[in-house]
């Protein structure tokens, strides 16, 4: 626990803010803001007689509020002598929607001050971005090693992502790979689940190993001066394999119950479904690496096994290493791992392209009584490293980047439809997708899906240079702390191990970002943004919304199921 929360200290000094914040927070708490030189002293100092005798004074015995959340019919399932809770919902009603809000100038007194704050300040120079420096080799054993070395703090960042993820897995058994990384934390051949989460506790130490669409990434965080300690036991999880059908069937039945969970959440039901209408049912992409209730019943323990022995290789593999640890450090605490793990040819898997959609086409997926509807459009794009992802990216800033975007402020600001409306053009190793999206009540699901279109409509012809200098204003000026902290850094490296990009590739999008003029602003959303090729998804209430949707007559309205197939009406 003190490693943990030695640890947990540094990392909460990682940006300029966090310092900031924890100065203030320590001149409020103790009177002085280096009082936080002193905070890992005491830590260090707390014993366990310390830790007894402040549970016995304020938690054991003390009052307490519990909660029971029960099957429904089931409140025999709750504690003893529990009261149930009332919740009151609002309902919903249609045609009971207030009118847009209009802005209006309203007078005030204005608190004195010495400077005019009507005006805004000037901005500064354009900050000066200066990208780390990047060490990298290639071990003997084809393993990419990638690196940026940083003392400010004692710390240390590690990533080892392995090529492949659900792509490599069999299509009647999608979510080996999501099964196996979670596997891969219970225990090794020398150690059980709680052994192994001792020994990482024991350095003060995180490790994850999470898997998707595309790679299977074991990552962690750990103080510098326990890193050749970690690197052991990385080795361990990644070439010890426990193999436990314990572990296996209870993780295996938890997955199964969570893919049952989200098949009643329309969030989830969207996304899923999405993928379905963007890559088509026979794209392995249009799967959630999850899985689904039949594919994770039909994976046996030898397929994870099967899928290990076929699929990790130190060629589809690459070691980033962040923080106070010199390259050879990291040659050096690699070395076993390299050396036991031989050497494999593996062939990626290759997939098809994403569909285009010759004109605008709408599908809903009924949720009866649903409160609100989930909305999501769509179109396909290319893959993490075209050249026309930083322009694409740019555009998208103000459409729907943030709350400072059209879409935030004419669905919420404007109308109060949602809590917030967004956009995204995800970087993928294979062809990816634009994307809007956006919760709204129920009874405002045509009038928000109508303010969509009319939004996509409009963007090309009414994107104006002012747009253009505020986005990529915005853009050069958060650069200058896009990588200041430790998961900055490995996010810099890990973009340009998984996308193949090359070191100076921060220089190059920022040139492009400079050069950017109006007219090829416009052209990117053109080609990206037209409104002709974009699909809609309406996940809701049929009852009460579909027919409304159909009024608006962007298309045929086609009814899906909740796995995306066509229902014959």
């Amino acid at each position: 626990i003190k490693n943990a929360q030695e640890t947990g200290l540094y990392n909460g000094l990682s940006s300029v803010f966090s310092k900031a914040f924890q100065l203030a927070s320590a001149n409020v708490f103790s009177g002085s803001p280096d009082a936080i030189a002193e905070d890992i002293k005491k830590t260090l100092a707390v014993t366990k007689e310390d830790v007894m005798r402040v549970y016995a004074r304020y938690i054991k015995n003390r009052p307490f509020i519990a909660t029971s959340f029960v099957p429904k019919g089931k409140p025999e399932l709750a504690l003893s002598g529990a009261e149930k809770a009332v919740v009151v919902e609002e309902p919903v009603v249609q045609g009971a929607e207030a009118p847009p809000a209009v802005e209006e100038e309203v007078a005030y007194a204005r608190t004195p001050s010495k400077i005019d704050r009507s005006v805004s300040p000037p901005l500064g120079e354009k900050p000066v971005i200066k990208v780390p420096e990047i060490w990298s080799s290639v071990a003997p054993n084809g393993l990419q090693l990638l690196g940026i070395e940083n003392d400010e703090l004692p710390l240390v960042s590690f990533s080892l992502r392995i090529s492949g993820g659900m792509l490599q897995e069999d299509a009647d058994k999608i979510g080996t790979s999501n099964l196996l990384a979670e596997l891969m934390m219970e225990g090794t051949a020398s150690k059980t689940s709680e052994q192994l989460q001792d020994a990482i506790g024991q350095l003060g130490a995180s490790v994850s190993i999470t898997a998707n669409a595309e790679y299977i990434t074991l990552s962690g965080n750990c103080l510098a001066r326990n890193f050749e300690a970690m690197m052991v036991l990385v080795t361990e999880i990644l070439l010890e394999p426990r193999w436990d059908e314990k572990e296996f069937d209870r993780i295996k039945n938890s997955n199964i119950n969570r893919i049952r969970q989200q098949a009643g959440q329309p969030n989830a039901i969207s996304g899923l479904v999405f993928n379905k209408l963007l890559y088509g049912h026979d794209n392995i992409l249009s799967n959630s690496p999850l899985g689904t209730v039949e594919s994770v019943e039909r994976i046996t323990l030898d397929d994870l096994k099967n899928y290990y022995s076929k699929n990790f290789s130190p060629g589809l593999s690459t070691l980033h290493v962040v923080g106070a640890v010199t390259p050879a450090r990291v040659k050096q605490a690699s070395a076993d791992m390299t050396s036991r793990w031989p050497k494999k040819e593996v062939a990626l898997a290759k997939v098809g392209e994403a569909r285009v959609y010759p004109r605008p086409m709408v599908f809903f997926v009924d949720i009866p009584g649903a409160k609100q509807s989930v909305i999501r459009l769509g179109a396909p794009t290319f893959n993490g490293s075209h050249p026309d992802y930083t322009a694409l990216s740019l555009v998208n800033d103000r459409l729907g980047g943030g709350s400072s975007g059209i879409l935030f402020t004419r669905l919420r600001e404007e109308r109060g439809y949602t809590y917030g409306a967004n956009s995204a053009v995800p970087r993928r190793v294979n062809q990816s997708f634009f994307t809007a999206f956006s919760s709204v009540r129920t009874n405002v699901t045509k009038e928000a899906l109508e303010l969509f279109r009319e939004i996509m409509a409009g963007y090309q012809n009414t994107y104006t240079q002012d747009d253009l200098d505020r986005s990529r204003n915005a853009q050069l000026r958060s650069n200058a702390l896009a990588f200041e902290t430790l998961g900055n850094k490995m996010n810099l490296l890990l973009t340009m191990s998984t996308f193949g990009l090359p070191k100076d590739y921060i220089a190059r999008e920022q040139q492009a970002l400079v050069s950017m003029s109006l007219d090829q602003a416009k052209k990117t959303i053109g080609a990206y943004l037209n409104p002709e090729h974009l699909f809609y998804l309406i996940v809701g209430d049929a009852a009460t919304q579909l027919s409304r949707v159909k009024e608006l007559g962007i298309g045929d309205v086609i009814m899906l199921d909740r796995d995306g197939n066509v229902i014959n009406e």
